[in-house]
């Protein structure tokens, strides 16, 4: 069986000039100082309170960071930067174009550790892709919901934050100050959110926005409350699945009901959750 692998086009901006490393730095999750050029790494661009704005690959050449918008909105990320660029910054924006990216898709392994290959448009594909089979749109979607892989409005919806998401990995703590390091340091160091991403399946459906409740039956009280839905997704008539929010508290069930309804809702973690250490 080939290799299975996700391949989308995706928005492309370029930073040049001579800060350009430390003027990133500052504004993403990444430890960019320390980023080897031409290697593609996965970070975060938050907002000052550490709530999560858009997913990001950056790429650095010698005097310039290539960002790719993996979820969320690449005019918005554009105008907060050059809002924030000063002349002694020495950076511009200089481009906005678009890239093909290509990611092998792994069941058992998280998608956060699987490296990804720009292919630029006016440049011959620097790989053989009749060794692997593109997925599906209904594939990508079940895999994406497996693996936890947060969609901009879904689960990058201004209300998250990357550890939440279980996006730890890809938070340096260590590097200094940057937008929306101070909060992710207070919740890193208290070592406990106050929810976490979860899967979830069943055999009944489920609207996106839905409340999810510990007991069957339950009445629709909002103090009650311990998930809400964030994506759903159909495989057949008889199986539905998707992501949810889940209470602190209420992350030990394995079964979560809807309102007036004998379905169960069964609970997992995503195959690529990277839980905080010592939450």
């Amino acid at each position: 069986m080939k290799p299975v692998y996700w391949d989308s086009f995706v928005p492309l901006i370029e930073l040049k000039g001579k800060g350009v490393k430390s003027f990133l730095h500052g504004q993403i999750s990444a430890d960019i100082l320390g980023l080897k050029e031409g290697k593609i790494i996965k970070a975060c661009w938050l907002s000052p309170i550490g709530r999560m704005r858009a997913l990001l690959e950056v790429k650095l050449g010698k005097e310039t960071a290539e960002v790719i918008v993996l979820t969320g909105k690449v005019d918005d990320l554009i105008t907060s930067l050059e809002a924030v660029i000063f002349p002694f910054d020495e950076v511009s924006i200089t481009a906005k174009k678009e890239v093909r990216r290509i990611q092998e898709i792994c069941d058992d392994i998280s998608w956060q550790l699987i490296d990804a290959q720009w292919n630029y448009l006016d440049q011959d594909l620097n790989i053989d892709l009749e060794d692997l089979e593109s997925i599906s749109s209904k594939d990508f979607e079940e895999w994406r919901i497996k693996q936890g892989f947060p969609y901009f409005l879904n689960e990058i919806n201004g209300a998250t934050n990357p550890f939440e998401l279980g996006l730890c990995d890809l938070i340096d703590l260590k590097k200094g100050c940057y937008l929306g390091q101070e909060t992710l340091s207070k919740l890193s160091n208290l070592g406990r959110l106050k929810q976490e991403i979860r899967f979830w399946e069943s055999t009944i459906e489920i609207e996106i926005e839905s409340f999810l409740y510990p007991y069957k039956n339950q009445n629709e009280n909002s103090n009650n409350r311990a998930a809400q839905v964030t994506s759903s997704f159909q495989i057949n008539d008889q199986y539905y699945i998707g992501l949810a929010l889940v209470k602190r508290d209420m992350l030990a069930n394995k079964f979560l009901f809807l309102p007036e309804s004998e379905g169960k809702v069964r609970l997992s973690v995503p195959q690529g959750f990277m839980p905080l250490k010592g939450n």
